[in-house]
């Protein structure tokens, strides 16, 4: 494909996981590079993986009052997916047209093949990495990655012709995506998420559906979950070819992959992995690329992925899972009612960094009194979420990990579900850093 990143000026905002590729990337094609970050020119110069890619004076800081007049001169700018469109230092950029989009977009113009693209409030990670496992099984060259692991940028620098693509693409993606055309497009699920955000879950389902903004008639295909019922009418007005899913069916898919396949040996606990697994085979169905013996391979092998209602092996006693994945209530609801219930009480680890937007926990209150022997909270939100259930479920404010795992030693034995459903950065890096805290805390005591 042609390299339309060769002598221009590309600046990338916000110096992430994906940003650094995008720098990478563009570097690597020729690009003339910018970065901007919130941390201070030397210190994001310390990073080499951005040192070498941009000159000493072509940094800046975010609030830097020279940044938006350059950036209305750039070619392109390339935005981390944390940092919303309507920020003010990208307005003079705006009225002059200067392309604002992200990583993928960027990526997905540099690159050939089908792409799988699949987002959704809770269970992305866990698709996305089950479809790539069946396809890499019998096709030579399939990415997998975006919003998880590898940018797309980095598929770019290793090759441009592949023979799928398969991407986790968040809501705050989609915002900034202008010819991002995925052949085959899933939206798992929506309840209420990144309320930092979204005013409202009409808002956060709108850029949800932007998945499907380039998408054509009976060429593509359109996977959705009709529990969140506004879809249905904007998937009839847009004509494409589809298949709406309902979790209140999931005996009947569940039927429907044992006509093909043997699900004895599917280790992922709960209705909900169940519904991802026929969603991936559905996925590589619709490309004609549901090879039975890869699936049936990666149904009887599958572990599930790190932090998302992950057993953790220990020599407590208990049956501990680690869902530090999970940073909103439903996440939350599933993994509870994924936990089995006649393996003694079920304690569950709550808390994390408040939102300011749906942080009441009024809504999962029922569910708790059903299912949960003690709630044990932490984080920054740890006293309000005990203000609000003071009365009604036993709970313990013990504000951290290592304490609350101190108090379940001596507890009687059951199942530990460490499912947050709040963002990690009040005391982990981010959520992965929380389930490596947490496991290592857990493994440790087996010493």
């Amino acid at each position: 494909m042609s390299n339309f990143l060769l002598g221009k000026k590309v600046a990338v905002i916000g110096m992430g996981v994906s940003g650094k590729s995008a720098l990478k990337m563009a570097s690597h094609l020729g690009a003339e590079t910018y970065v901007s970050d919130l941390r201070v020119p030397d210190e994001v110069l310390k990073d080499k993986t951005i040192s070498s890619y941009v000159k000493v004076e072509h940094c800046y800081q975010q609030d830097d009052s020279r940044l938006p007049e350059l950036l209305s001169h750039m070619d392109w700018i390339v935005l981390s997916p944390g940092i919303p469109t309507t920020m003010p230092f990208l307005t003079p950029a705006r009225d002059r047209a200067v392309p604002i989009v992200n990583e993928i977009e960027l990526a997905c113009r540099l690159v050939k093949g089908p792409i799988i693209a699949v987002t959704g409030t809770n269970g992305k990670t866990t698709t996305v990495t089950m479809i790539g496992e069946m396809a890499k099984r019998h096709l030579k060259h399939v990415f997998i990655g975006g919003n998880i692991g590898t940018p797309l940028a980095e598929a770019v620098l290793a090759r441009t012709d592949y023979d799928l693509i398969v991407l986790e693409v968040s809501s705050f993606q989609l915002e900034s995506m202008q010819q991002f055309h995925p052949r085959v497009a899933v939206i798992l699920n929506i309840s209420a998420s990144h309320g930092e955000r979204y005013p409202n879950v009409e808002d956060y389902a709108a850029a949800k559906f932007l998945i499907t903004k380039n998408m054509h008639g009976s060429s593509d295909f359109f996977i959705y979950n009709q529990d969140y019922v506004p879809y249905i009418q904007q998937v009839q007005k847009s004509k494409l070819s589809h298949r709406s899913l309902s979790m209140n069916c999931i005996e009947d898919y569940r039927k429907e992959l044992a006509r093909s396949y043997d699900l004895s040996k599917f280790k992922l606990p709960g209705d909900h992995n169940l519904f991802n697994l026929f969603v991936a085979v559905q996925c590589l169905a619709a490309l004609k690329m549901d090879h039975k013996k890869s699936i049936q391979e990666v149904i009887d092998t599958f572990p599930g992925v790190p932090n998302r209602i992950e057993y953790v092996e220990n020599g407590s006693g208990h049956l501990v899972y680690n869902d530090a994945k999970s940073t909103n209530w439903e996440a939350t609801l599933t993994a509870l009612k994924a936990m089995p219930r006649d393996k003694g009480p079920i304690y569950l680890i709550l808390g994390g960094q408040a939102r300011g937007r749906g942080d009441s926990i009024a809504t999962l209150l029922s569910e708790l009194k059903k299912r949960v022997a003690c709630v044990y909270l932490i984080g920054d939100v740890a006293q309000a979420l005990a203000d609000e259930l003071q009365g009604h479920v036993v709970f313990k404010l013990t504000g951290t990990l290592e304490t609350t795992w101190s108090d379940l030693k001596t507890a009687q034995k059951g199942v530990v579900l460490l499912s947050p459903a709040f963002p990690s950065f009040d005391q982990f890096k981010n959520y992965s850093h929380r389930g490596e805290c947490f496991r290592k805390i857990v493994i440790d005591e087996r010493r």
